[in-house]
């Protein structure tokens, strides 16, 4: 008799609990829908805050945590965006965009092991995807160098220099 009640009362505490699971994933589900919204009209503090909520309401959704890692990065806020994209792929190991962001993150923060790690497993999941090839790219680029084509060389004016002469000659003859 007691083991009969006590399976009444598991099915019921089961029940109860699914119920309660697919409250949380409405819940989240709608949070995350107004929070991406947030993020594409670059309103990232509101993002985040919504983001965060709709992880409350359910932690298990690895595409609610991308989301805030990408927004954390958005406010540059790099360490908090890492271990978002590294909760990310433990939730969710085939998640190729998180590692790639992430080993991004960890490059910014002068880790390139842990990117090194991220572009094993991207090869791993995706073979020479664009994300593996591009954060490869990121890894085997010196941070000096990578921003070096953005400015050109300026004179003592401030104006840039130019390769030509005004009469369209080059400056070497």
């Amino acid at each position: 008799m007691k083991l009969k009640l006590y399976s009444y009362i598991l099915a019921g505490a089961i029940i109860l609990a699914g119920a309660s699971a697919a409250l949380a994933n409405d819940a989240s589900d709608r949070i995350f829908k107004m929070a991406k919204e947030k993020y594409d009209s670059t309103d990232y503090e509101q993002a985040a805050f919504l983001f965060e909520q709709s992880i409350i309401a359910d932690p298990t959704i690895a595409e609610t945590r991308y989301w805030l890692a990408r927004t954390y990065w958005e406010r540059e806020e790099i360490e908090k965006a890492q271990r978002a994209f590294n909760q990310t792929g433990i939730i969710d190991p085939g998640h190729k965009s998180s590692f790639y962001w992430g080993g991004l993150a960890d490059i910014e923060l002068d880790n390139k092991e842990a990117a090194e790690e991220k572009y094993e497993w991207l090869v791993k999941l995706c073979g020479d995807c664009m994300e593996a090839v591009d954060l490869r790219t990121a890894i085997d680029t010196p941070r000096e160098e990578a921003f070096l084509d953005l400015f050109e060389d300026e004179d003592e004016d401030g104006e840039a220099e130019s390769e030509e002469d005004d009469d369209g000659d080059s400056d070497d003859n």
